[in-house]
């Protein structure tokens, strides 16, 4: 079933359904999330099966996957594997052997010796969302 909580929350064990933390959200090394994840802030060590949405702040641990997006209100930092997209408005980083298999968005992107992208790296401001043509496409 589902988890909801009001607090910071850790688990360690599996669940299959959704979890939502409003507050900090660890999910341990031995954690499998079958279901989508929202907190405000998130620590992924162990693996989830589903979309990740953080208001604030999502780390992946180098033990972290992610099978499924991944989106930040304000940073992303990736030292394990996503495989899906990411997206957040502020900085996303990639630790060295963190493995992203899809795109980013972010206003900035930084990118460790021994990380890896297998994507497209897309990188705009709020104002040039704004103002891009419509019907053309993005450049990466």
């Amino acid at each position: 079933g589902s988890l909801t909580g009001g607090s910071e929350t850790e688990i360690y064990g599996r669940i299959e359904g959704n979890v939502t933390i409003d507050g900090l959200l660890f999910l341990g090394k031995t954690a499998l999330i079958t279901g989508n994840v929202r907190a405000d802030t998130c620590q992924v060590e162990g693996m989830v099966e589903g979309k990740v949405e953080c208001s604030e702040n999502l780390f992946v641990a180098a033990t972290g996957r992610l099978a499924a997006d991944a989106v930040a209100g304000k940073q992303i930092r990736i030292a394990g594997r996503i495989e899906g997209n990411a997206t957040a408005p502020g900085t996303l980083r990639i630790e060295a052997g963190g493995i992203v298999n899809g795109d980013i968005k972010a206003r900035i992107f930084s990118m460790d010796e021994g990380a890896t992208l297998n994507g497209r790296c897309i990188m705009r401001t709020p104002s040039q969302r704004d103002s891009a043509p419509s019907g053309k496409s993005e450049t990466t």
